[in-house]
């Protein structure tokens, strides 16, 4: 019953972004940010709320698309919208671990602000989660291969983990449960942009697959806007 409700508060706050085009192409969303802009606007707006701002560590690989999103309580708001990756301290001074969260920007403020908890049934994360799976989130244009490149591909089994590879490193699209990317602290939307201090960016795609395959008993990944994660393999 309780997945239920969650399910159903999920739908009810994505549906109108994922609608927003069909039913809102003559609303006013604002003047599309530049990507930079965008960020900044959302990171000022996020650390208002946090108890340590200076701590805030973010990851940013998915662009701003223009639509809507509707709080749990509160009204739609239209603008530029997506879903980044956000991790800080808390107030026992330990950073509480990465979390999604998701805002709309329009005209230069945040009018709409959502820090996903560490927990599998929080709104946020979910609804950034699902989106991710609909398709919804693109990856920014500098961090996009070309057309030819190689799809998104698995590490193999012993990490198990899906990304799709890019300019600057490798997002991770899949993360499989009791994994030990799982169990390693590696999450979905997260950027690896080096691998025991080697940096992929600039690597065509197979070479960047190759550097991020494990080829030993511990492997550490450097992950944009987060502390790096050592896995270590069974």
């Amino acid at each position: 019953m309780r997945m239920r409700k969650i399910l159903c508060a999920i739908a009810l706050i994505a549906s109108p972004a994922l609608a927003a085009e069909q039913a809102l192409t003559q609303a006013d969303f604002g003047p599309q940010p530049t990507f930079a802009d965008a960020v900044a606007t959302s990171e000022a707006a996020i650390k208002t709320r946090l108890v340590d701002p200076g701590s805030a560590q973010f990851s940013w690989p998915y662009n701003f698309a223009r639509g809507s999103l509707k709080g749990l309580l509160s009204k739609s708001r239209l603008g530029y919208w997506t879903c980044g990756r956000l991790n800080s301290r808390n107030k026992m001074g330990g950073y509480s671990g990465e979390s999604w969260v998701r805002v709309v920007v329009n005209a230069g403020m945040a009018t709409l602000v959502d820090i996903g908890e560490d927990s599998s049934s929080d709104l946020t994360n979910a609804f950034c989660e699902y989106a991710l799976k609909q398709g919804q989130l693109h990856l920014v244009a500098n961090m996009q291969v070309p057309v030819a490149a190689a799809p998104a591909a698995p590490t193999g089994p012993r990490l198990g983990v899906v990304y799709q590879p890019t300019q600057i490193g490798v997002v991770i699209m899949t993360v499989a449960p009791g994994s030990t990317a799982e169990r390693a602290g590696l999450k979905v939307g997260n950027v690896i942009s080096a691998v025991n201090g080697k940096s992929l960016a600039g690597m065509g795609p197979v070479e960047m697959t190759a550097a991020v395959r494990p080829t030993a008993s511990t492997m550490t990944y450097s992950i944009i806007g987060a502390p790096d994660v050592k896995v270590t393999l069974p």
